[in-house]
C-alpha cells in the first residue's frame, strides 16, 4: 500500500528515471489516482494487484524485462490504450480482468501463454491480434468471457492450447481466427 489513497490523492503522474527501479511490490498504487504509466526497461517483478483500481488511468506501457504477478491491473476501469513490448512471454490470470475501458489490444510476438481470466469482463474490447509469428501456444480458460463487444480475435499460428469457455458471453463476435 505504498501509494493506497482510496482514489482520493492528488498524485495523478509518476516518472521512473533510470534503470534502479527493480520490483513494484504487492498492492503498492492499489487504487491510486495515475493516470499514465509507462514503466521503464529494467524492471524484473511487479507484485499482486500492484496497480488494481487505478480508475483513472488510461494509458499504459510494460516492458518486456518484467514478470508479472496475478491481477496486476485488475477493474483500472479507465485504460484504453495498452502496450506490451517485446521480450514480455507471460500474462497471468486475471491481469486486466474489468478494465472496461480497453478496446483493442496488439500482442508482441514473444507472448507465448495468457493465464486464465486475463482478459474477463473487458466489456468494451473489440478486437484482438496476434501476428503470424507470435509466439502464442497456450490461452486459458475463460480468457475473454464476457466481453460482450469483442467482434475479432486472430490468434498466431503456433496455438496448440484453448482453455475452456474463452469466448463465453461474447455476445458480438463474428470472427476467430486459430
Amino acid at each position: 500500500y505504498a501509494f493506497y489513497t482510496n482514489g482520493t490523492s492528488k498524485l495523478n503522474s509518476i516518472a521512473f528515471e533510470g534503470n534502479n527501479l527493480k520490483s513494484i511490490g504487492y498492492q503498492a498504487f492499489y487504487r491510486s489516482a495515475i493516470t499514465s504509466l509507462y514503466l521503464p526497461d529494467g524492471i524484473t517483478s511487479i507484485g499482486y494487484q500492484a496497480f488494481n483500481a487505478c480508475t483513472k488511468m488510461t494509458t499504459l506501457s510494460i516492458p518486456g524485462s518484467v514478470t508479472l504477478a496475478d491481477q496486476v491491473f485488475v477493474s483500472c476501469s479507465s485504460l484504453k490504450n495498452v502496450t506490451i513490448r517485446e521480450g514480455l512471454r507471460v500474462i497471468p490470470a486475471r491481469t486486466f480482468r474489468n478494465c472496461i475501458g480497453l478496446t483493442t489490444i496488439t500482442f508482441p510476438d514473444s507472448v507465448t501463454t495468457i493465464g486464465d481470466y486475463a482478459f474477463t469482463g473487458c466489456s468494451a474490447l473489440e478486437s484482438v491480434y496476434f501476428s503470424p509469428n507470435s509466439m502464442l501456444s497456450n490461452v486459458g480458460a475463460s480468457l475473454f468471457s464476457n466481453c460482450k463487444n469483442l467482434k475479432t480475435v486472430i490468434f498466431g499460428d503456433r496455438l496448440t492450447s484453448l482453455g475452456a469457455n474463452i469466448f463465453s458471453g461474447c455476445v458480438s463476435l463474428t470472427e476467430v481466427h486459430l
